[in-house]
């Protein structure tokens, strides 16, 4: 609990709210959650985001605002660039970015039409609407359309079902970002980075940065050291992913291209990670 209240101190929270807060998680301790009403809280500077409840978006609040799983990262975000976020959920990260990088403009990519629904309403009520544009969709190496599957962890564990003739969108990363100048993507999408980053070698000269929630049950920390070594460009790894660990947030960022397409001489960029 007391590393949670220094998380929640160091917070972009108003006071009210993260009073708010706090009493929230005691009473979800003691009794399940203590509003009947979708949740508000408001952010220093102006404007505030909303959670539903009976989902996972609480959780989603946590990670994202008090934890801050994304805050050792904002520093690599280049000011005045484009963030595509992938997995964007109901719009909390999308808030948490374009407040630590005020310069840049963000693309949210989300494909559940609640989510959505509540992305675009956070956006609003947190003044950057003008700065995001949003997109129902998923994100793939090929397009096409698919399903929402319930992988049966809420509504921040939807994920992309077999394609299909009709449904939600399938997108490519370079449609998503053509033309925008230097990006920076978010990727959290519930396992689906398997086929995008196979596909990596197609997007991988549009992105300086990448900042991705890996699930090792569809990828495995290895097969992503094999797929970064056939990249056409350096990678460095920041973060950590441990053996055993099921998720692991790290950001890979692009450096130079490589003279060869031969591997030697790569180790040395994964020297901030221990695997």
């Amino acid at each position: 609990m007391l590393k949670r209240l220094k998380a929640l101190l160091a917070s972009d929270l108003v006071w009210r709210s993260r009073l708010r807060y706090l009493a929230e998680v005691l009473m979800r301790r003691c009794w399940g959650p203590a509003s009947r009403d979708p949740i508000d809280f408001r952010l220093r500077g102006g404007g505030r985001v909303r959670l539903r409840l009976g989902t996972t978006d609480f959780k989603v609040f946590e990670e994202i605002f008090v934890r801050q799983v994304y805050g050792r990262f904002a520093a690599l975000l280049p000011e005045g660039g484009t963030i595509l976020d992938l997995g964007a959920n109901v719009g909390l990260t999308a808030v948490y970015l374009c407040r630590a990088s005020p310069e840049s403009r963000m693309i949210a990519v989300e494909p559940d039409a609640e989510n959505f629904r509540m992305l675009v309403e956070n956006l609003r009520s947190a003044g950057i609407e003008r700065r995001v544009r949003a997109i129902e969709a998923f994100a793939g190496g090929e397009r096409g359309f698919a399903a929402v599957e319930d992988s049966g962890n809420g509504a921040w564990g939807f994920r992309r079902g077999p394609a299909a003739e009709a449904g939600v969108r399938v997108i490519p990363i370079p449609e998503f970002v053509d033309g925008v100048g230097p990006v920076s993507v978010k990727c959290d999408i519930e396992g689906g980075e398997r086929e995008l980053f196979e596909h990596l070698r197609e997007w991988e000269q549009l992105v300086s940065l990448i900042i991705l929630e890996l699930h090792t049950e569809f990828l495995a920390a290895d097969e992503l050291y094999e797929i970064l070594l056939q990249s056409e460009f350096a990678w460095t790894i920041h973060g950590e992913i441990p053996r055993d660990a099921c998720i692991a947030v790290i950001a890979l960022e692009r450096k130079a291209r490589k003279p060869s397409e031969t591997s030697a001489g790569l180790a040395p960029l994964y020297s901030e990670s221990t695997w």
